[in-house]
């Protein structure tokens, strides 16, 4: 009787070898990669981040923003290889893009659509029923943070930086990034771009590291406005040091073009190679799934936004 008493215990905490060999592997984590618009190089590193995790784990990829449609379509995929929870990588330089601000709302991590997306209900008073839309799942959803200042990206814009410099004890280096849709979204990229100065300064031994948001979306006459503001701090800091560049941008955005139009007939040199491809992007990615899976489940809203707005 005691040996059939001990046989049972045995079996209910898991020690049998049959009962064990009978129980459903535990659910791993899909993965949904939130990748931001580049250029060819920029789609070839998402390509060797997907073969990267996938070996792990199923990935699904969008690039851009993308409607609750597409976004559905990605979370059924997903839900069809049983996994047990996605985990959603944004693969952005800043986490407060209105394009993420609106794929968290559709993936019902956000209560309210982007900040765009509320200001044509407001000025229209409607919106389509298919940006108010949310994803439909059982699943739990997490988001984690986008790349700003983590040690992967310093580590690249540090190998930069360290390629550009010549004397580096009389050298003023500026990490430029572009400018968000708001002038709170600034601050917060300049911020990150910030936090991200001392570790530059200290790699390279750079006279000075600073922070540079520039806005080229204007208008004519704000951008000469920005131009000129942009143009004046380059010549000033070029008195009695040289002034090097790096962008905080992907591949195919354009940024170093408008440098280069602003700053016509100025001395500065600019690092002309692109972050990416790199395989910190990789790197990063693998840590950012791993961290996702011990997060707490984030999506708290299932119903469509519904505006107080007239008609």
């Amino acid at each position: 009787m005691f040996s059939l008493h001990l046989l049972l215990i045995l079996m209910f905490l898991g020690r049998s070898p049959a009962l064990a060999q009978n129980l459903p592997p535990p659910k791993d984590a899909g993965v949904l990669l939130l990748a931001e618009e580049g250029d060819r190089r920029w789609n070839l590193s998402l390509a060797e981040i997907k073969k990267r995790l996938g070996g792990k784990a199923p990935v699904e990829v969008v690039i851009g923003r993308q409607t609750a449609k597409e976004l559905q379509r990605c979370v059924d995929r997903l839900a069809r290889r049983s996994v047990g929870k996605i985990v959603a990588v944004p693969l952005y330089l800043f986490s407060n893009t209105d394009d993420l601000e609106q794929m968290r709302y559709a993936l019902g991590l956000r209560q309210e659509p982007s900040a765009s997306l509320l200001q044509t209900m407001g000025s229209k008073g409607r919106v389509a029923s298919l940006s108010l839309a949310r994803v439909e799942t059982k699943l739990p959803i997490v988001m984690t943070p986008a790349l700003e200042d983590h040690l992967l990206m310093a580590d690249i814009l540090a190998a930069h930086a360290k390629k550009l410099s010549r004397r580096p004890k009389r050298e003023i280096l500026i990490l430029v990034s572009r400018a968000g849709g708001s002038e709170e979204e600034n601050a917060r990229r300049s911020a990150v771009l910030s936090r991200l100065a001392p570790g530059l300064q200290k790699a390279a031994g750079f006279k000075e590291v600073q922070a540079w948001v520039i806005d080229d979306a204007g208008d004519r006459k704000s951008w000469q406005q920005e131009s000129l503001q942009f143009r004046e701090k380059v010549v000033r800091l070029g008195r009695g040091s040289d002034v090097l560049m790096i962008t905080y941008a992907l591949p195919g955005s354009g940024l170093e073009r408008s440098i280069k139009k602003a700053l016509e007939g100025c001395f500065y040199r600019l690092d002309g190679v692109p972050l990416a491809p790199h395989p910190n992007f990789a790197d990063w990615a693998a840590q950012s799934v791993e961290s996702g899976k011990r997060l707490p489940d984030q999506r708290r809203y299932v119903q469509p936004y519904r505006s107080s707005a007239p008609e």
